[in-house]
């Protein structure tokens, strides 16, 4: 870990993957959220969202790694890597977590490398909530800040 969050995959890869070299994203640092800082969790705050779209909104939940997607979709043969992948980090609840911007990893095949380190611990985050598509309706924190609460 260190400075660094990676996820790997594990086998047996060609020199050209990234899985072979260090990251270069480094781990953005999370501050611990004030004793008395508190927020509505996404989870209770999702029914009311509408009312809230466009305005700076405070909310908790648990900090996680999103589903991923390949940005290329080349067929190359196993342990060579070919392809980009990129996944994004969210605060998760059911029943739609809120995908954060300017939080995520990239990578191949082999390894991600991840800007923050996103592993199911509870959060506060702060940002602009964005309306990304009304059917289905999905939703986007922008201008995002997180802090982790104490355990």
């Amino acid at each position: 870990m260190g400075q660094y969050a990676v996820i790997d995959e594990s086998g047996s890869w060609t020199p050209n993957c990234i899985i072979h070299r260090k990251c270069k994203t480094k781990v953005a640092p999370l501050e611990r959220c004030e004793p008395s800082q508190a927020a509505r969790p996404w989870a209770d705050f999702i029914a009311h969202a509408l009312d809230f779209e466009d305005q700076l909104v405070d909310l908790s939940g648990r900090l996680e790694i999103s589903d991923g997607f390949m940005s290329t979709a080349v067929q190359c043969s196993k342990g060579t890597c070919c392809n980009k992948y990129s996944v994004g980090v969210e605060l998760y609840a059911e029943p739609k977590p809120l995908p954060l911007e300017g939080f995520g990893c990239g990578g191949d095949e082999s390894r991600l490398c991840c800007n923050v380190l996103a592993t199911g611990q509870e959060v506060i985050v702060h940002g602009r909530l964005i309306k990304r598509t009304s059917i289905p309706l999905r939703w986007e924190l922008d201008e995002v800040s997180i802090c982790v609460l104490a355990q």
